[in-house]
């Protein structure tokens, strides 16, 4: 039946993926009288008729910088460790170059400026000129350094061709169309004649993973350019005598590739999916193939999959999401884009049932709802594991937003629209098309519905990240922090870490990934524990183990006792050495204008470990100055001792003082809107030792908006370490008090004072302001 149906939906007509000529006038129509939408196609058009100039007096020049095997006209990719190490058999056409390695991260780069400035044919024996980032300099390499420089090169060129495509069918005028195809058939034509990578070596995971033109299946993006591009210019191949069965066969060897190298779970699932519509909705029929696989057969893959390559996702909805969350299991930079995804290829189904079934599924309007629990009060992500400080999925919502309007669901339509709306007044959000999918998706306007969020409460526990998110009461100087611990993908084993938010962003972050996952930062600094808030005990990697909660006030998504107080107490085991720790950190606030964090930080070493030790490790955004001691000497052989884990040694410019009794510093970030510090004070240090640093750079804030600027989030993260030598710092346990405030109002603590109290685990503070 479900076959049936999509063959219905989609007759042997093109365009068909996003719209269909039935559709041109009311799309036309509605450029014409919404300003976003006339804004973006006149710029496209401008954009495109510039270009076209170029084109007119140069017909190559597009086309010859497109990443080709110009001179060898290799057939087979030659890939070892993941790099791209030459190729081998040589075709009658110049052929796609293959990636240049799985790993991004790479010193070279293209020239910027975009597309006009890149080098025409760049090929000298296999190698390519690209400007090195340390000399300034431009010099022929080796492909395997180079990253992903020649996908994202190709990928750039196609959308370039799908947007010409597009032009052409919207106007009519054919010049478009041949612009278009000169990049879309140099290209197809190329790889019609490519062969898979051959493998040199130890293959590892690779013969599973690589794609047709990339190391992983889920970096195909081009695979969508090439569709549309496909689509939109169907006509004007058929008219001008290219054979569609070339480009066919190129797009059935992604889809079958793609679902054959991925996985069932996580991002990789949706991204597979995602490219899969993309080929599939290209395609003609099943019966229009020999082998039987068109249109429907990789259709149902994307719909109803159930293998070890691929879920479909009538099934994720079921079994990828949290059930009682509507959370997805992975850190808030992979949730939110899987989520679009997911909903994107919603919306290329919307005209069918099956669409329409996973689109008005009442789960899926949790789903949308749930994402919104996981934000701070400056409407970015909790900054846990992978990635960085993520925006809502705002497409996402537009694209629900256009699918419920389809369906006449008005109350669903507007309590999203409202979600909308208030990306847009916080200033998050610019509503205006990404791209051709949501130029002609997108809804003409919001109507006049209020911009708010769902209710969001004090203490929430996301239980697929083992994160609890706590946030003050209030709309002024608004505090929050994150307690957690490791669950779900792409989140680290940090122990117990804590992530504090203040003065309109996070001031004591979570690190994010390191420069890429194959590269030492990522696996020695940033994936472990010692790169978080966290204790680290004997200096050692934290085992992958959730946190536990022992007790909270409030209890998550329940009403609190007290509008000034929040608190919460969370317990974590270390195998080697064995270690129990606990950690209570509370939230107060006694003043609209002002409030502080209480950590209290508990760690005993249970095992006989030799020269037992625990670290409490704390960063914070800006630079340091210790006010508490004054005794400073250089530390230099601190990040080299042989008992820490690697990741110390990635701390510059270590200091080291004993503490008697108090250890105060005071951190500050001077940005344009004005100076945000935190004072840090630690009393009853007795016989401590700390340490004051330059720890790496967070680079989960490396896109967030203003007022934080790109120039500030790269610069090195500041860190100290107060070391209890011993086994136990339990019944003496780590106290910290952390006051967030802004330079001019300035810090309202005058004194902290340790109560005597008679119960060795009571711990009594007495802070006056």
């Amino acid at each position: 039946m479900l076959l049936l149906i999509l063959n219905n939906l989609f007759p042997d007509q093109h365009p068909r993926i996003i719209i269909t000529n039935p559709e041109k006038k009311n799309l036309i129509d509605k450029i014409e009288r919404t300003p976003w939408a006339k804004a973006y196609f006149d710029e496209l058009k401008r954009d495109l008729d510039e270009d076209m100039k170029l084109w007119q007096r140069q017909p190559d020049f597009f086309t010859s910088r497109l990443a080709m095997n110009w001179e060898t006209h290799y057939t087979t990719p030659l890939v070892a460790k993941s790099r791209t190490v030459g190729g081998e058999g040589r075709a009658p056409v110049p052929t796609p170059r293959f990636e240049d390695a799985r790993d991004w991260a790479t010193n070279y780069h293209k020239p910027a400026g975009g597309i006009r400035h890149w080098r025409p044919y760049n090929d000298k024996g296999g190698k390519i000129w690209l400007i090195n980032g340390k000399t300034g300099k431009e010099e022929l390499v080796d492909p395997g350094l180079t990253g992903h420089n020649t996908s994202s090169i190709n990928r750039a060129l196609m959308e370039l061709a799908e947007r010409a495509a597009f032009l052409y069918w919207v106007t009519g005028n054919e010049q478009y169309a041949a612009f278009a195809t000169d990049i879309f058939w140099t290209y197809t034509y190329g790889l019609y004649f490519t062969k898979p990578p051959k493998i040199i070596g130890d293959p590892g995971n690779m013969p599973h993973i690589i794609g047709v033109t990339s190391f992983e299946v889920i970096h195909e993006g081009i695979v969508r350019h090439l569709a549309l591009c496909y689509d939109f210019l169907y006509s004007y191949l058929k008219k001008t005598g290219k054979d569609t069965r070339i480009p066919q066969v190129c797009l059935k060897r992604f889809a079958e590739r793609i679902f054959r190298g991925g996985g069932a779970k996580g991002n990789w699932n949706l991204h597979q999916a995602g490219h899969i519509a993309y080929a599939a909705l290209a395609l003609e029929p099943d019966k229009s193939y020999p082998d039987g696989k068109g249109r429907e057969y990789y259709l149902n893959i994307v719909l109803n999959a159930n293998t070890k390559t691929q879920e479909g996702i009538l099934r994720v909805i079921k079994h990828g999401f949290d059930q009682k969350t509507g959370l997805w299991p992975e850190s808030p930079g992979y949730a939110f884009g899987s989520l679009k995804t997911l909903i994107e290829i919603g919306t290329l189904l919307a005209r069918d049932e099956t669409g329409k079934q996973l689109l008005t599924d009442p789960f899926l309007m949790k789903i949308m709802d749930a994402q919104t629990h996981i934000l701070y009060p400056n409407g970015l992500s909790i900054g846990l594991g992978d990635l960085y400080y993520a925006k809502l999925p705002y497409q996402a919502y537009e694209d629900m937003v256009s699918a419920l309007s389809f369906y006449g669901k008005r109350e669903e339509t507007g309590h999203l629209a409202s979600i909308l709306k208030h990306g847009i007044v916080t200033g998050l959000y610019q509503r205006r098309p990404r791209n051709l999918r949501s130029l002609v998706q997108m809804v003409e306007d919001l109507n006049h519905v209020p911009a708010a969020l769902p209710p969001r409460y004090r203490h929430y526990y996301a239980s697929p990240l083992n994160a609890l998110i706590m946030r003050s009461h209030g709309q002024t100087f608004t505090m929050a922090a994150t307690l957690a611990g490791y669950r779900g993908g792409h989140c680290h084993p940090n122990g117990i870490s804590l992530e504090l938010f203040a003065t309109g962003m996070v001031l004591a972050p979570d690190p994010g990934r390191g420069s890429s996952y194959w590269q030492a930062d990522h696996h020695e600094y940033y994936l472990q524990n010692i790169a978080h808030n966290t204790v680290v005990p004997c200096g050692n990697r934290a085992p992958k183990k959730a946190i536990k909660i022992v007790r909270m006030e409030p209890k998550p998504m329940e009403q609190a006792l007290s509008d000034s107080l929040s608190w919460a107490t969370v317990s974590f085991n270390y195998s080697s050495p064995a270690t129990e720790q606990q950690r209570t950190v509370a939230m107060i606030k006694p003043e609209k204008q002002h409030g502080f964090f209480i950590d209290l930080f508990r760690s005993r070493i249970q095992s006989n470990a030799p020269q037992p030790f625990h670290d409490y490790v704390y960063h914070n955004m800006g630079s340091c100055r210790p006010e508490i001691p004054s005794n400073w000497h250089s530390a230099s052989s601190f990040t080299n001792a042989k008992r820490l884990q690697r990741g110390y040694r990635y701390f510059k410019k270590v200091q080291q003082a004993k503490v008697d009794d108090l250890f105060a510093a005071n951190f500050s970030l001077e940005l344009p809107d004005a100076t945000h510090c935190m004072k840090v004070f630690m009393p009853g240090q007795k016989n401590r030792t700390a340490f004051v640093m330059l720890a790496p750079p967070n680079r989960t804030a490396a896109h967030s908006p203003p007022p934080l600027t790109r120039e500030k989030a790269k610069e090195p993260t500041s860190a100290f370490i107060i070391r209890e030598d011993g086994a136990d710092a339990w019944t003496h346990p780590f106290i910290a008090i952390m006051e967030p405030y802004l330079a001019h109002y300035g810090s309202r603590i005058r004194r902290i004072e340790l109560l005597p109290v008679s119960h060795p685990l009571v711990v009594g503070i007495q802070i006056t302001t």
